[in-house]
């Protein structure tokens, strides 16, 4: 019976001294993974400035869309298309810190407007609102 009471005693040390083992490796390696990111964190440069021209490069990077169309910095086009006089402008608004409004305005001959906004943060761009008729000559080109 004693040589019971001692197996149960030595496999309870065993145990409890196992896991303070493995409680110290784990403090020690939290700390350690810690310090490290706190140094990178500290020594790394700060990222330019995220700035309306950046916005807009953003906005306008993605290819096979409308927005192809429009100016690829903030500024106006115009001139002819299908037969229409159209004036086409990229303009932004800031609405926080780094954080932007990207939007695209499309005038015709008929005096009719077209907007599309996108919401643009420092890698993400999202679309944010559309309103007015879309342009009749970008309806006949869609399949």
């Amino acid at each position: 019976m004693l040589a019971l009471a001692g197996m149960a005693a030595a496999i309870l040390y065993a145990f409890v001294d196992k896991s303070q083992h493995y409680k110290r490796w784990l403090l020690a390696s939290i700390t350690i993974v810690t310090v490290t990111l706190s140094y990178f964190q500290l020594t790394s440069p700060l990222p330019p400035p995220f700035t309306k021209e950046d916005a807009v490069a953003l906005a306008t990077s993605e290819q096979g869309t409308v927005i192809d169309n429009f100016p690829k910095t903030i500024g106006m086009w115009e001139g002819k298309v299908d037969g229409y006089e159209v004036r086409r402008e990229t303009s932004v608004a800031t609405i926080d810190h780094e954080i932007y409004i990207v939007t695209f305005t499309e005038t015709w001959s008929e005096a009719a407007t077209w907007k599309l906004s996108y919401k643009v943060e420092r890698g993400s761009s999202s679309a944010y609102s559309e309103s007015g008729v879309m342009p009749p000559y970008y309806k006949s080109r869609t399949p």
